[in-house]
């Protein structure tokens, strides 16, 4: 059975608040040819400023695409 850390809400505040922060504030891409490519998907790219500012909208698209679950494993470092 997997461990719940955060309850849905904590969850869902969590996930508004990175909406926010990568439409309003963005994210450094320092790659030319990705920010063209999001620029052409609906983001605002800045090719000078490195920067992309995704809309909500594209987020949600390509997390559904994604799917819903994640599995994190612990592998301790004397294993690697």
């Amino acid at each position: 059975r997997p461990l719940e850390v955060l309850s849905a809400h904590d969850v869902s505040v969590i996930h508004g608040n990175a909406l926010r922060i990568l439409s309003e504030v963005g994210v450094r891409i320092p790659h030319g040819e990705i920010l063209s490519l999001l620029g052409d998907h609906g983001a605002r790219a800045d090719a000078a400023r490195q920067v992309a500012w995704l809309p909500p909208d594209l987020v949600e698209a390509q997390l559904e695409k994604a799917g819903k679950t994640r599995t994190m494993r612990f592998i301790p470092d004397f294993l690697l």
